[in-house]
């Protein structure tokens, strides 16, 4: 009877540890594919030319790779003058279990092109 009781307290234990890996290998998870997403993006405003900026503004519903990683898009332009315009970029996952992250990107206009030789 003594041992069953100790069986059960050391089975209750792994059950509860075995519980909190595997929300924790979840939440990992999920910040590993909103890294990818924000990175995504950031490379994606950072390939369009300076002038062409207004093409990424606005909300866009996007499917990811892996299942539970569609996310809504949203991305607004703030001019900071003729030296540069700030892009904020909001990801907001559908699973409600995933926090919302943000990032901002400053993209400033080409100064000179090294390759036309008009440095």
């Amino acid at each position: 009877m003594i041992a069953l009781t100790l069986l059960s307290l050391v089975v209750s234990s792994l059950a509860a540890l075995s519980w909190r890996v595997g929300q924790r290998q979840r939440d990992n998870r999920a910040r590993t594919y909103r890294t990818a997403a924000l990175t995504q993006l950031a490379n994606r405003v950072s390939s369009i030319p300076y002038d062409s900026l207004s093409q990424v503004v606005g909300s866009q519903t996007v499917s990811g790779v892996f299942p539970h990683t569609q996310r809504v898009r949203r991305v607004t332009v703030s001019s900071g003058g003729a030296t540069y315009d700030s892009l904020f970029a909001t990801i907001t996952p559908t699973d409600a279990l995933v926090r919302v992250d943000s990032v901002i990107i400053v993209r400033a206009p080409t100064i000179c092109n090294p390759l036309a030789g008009t440095c």
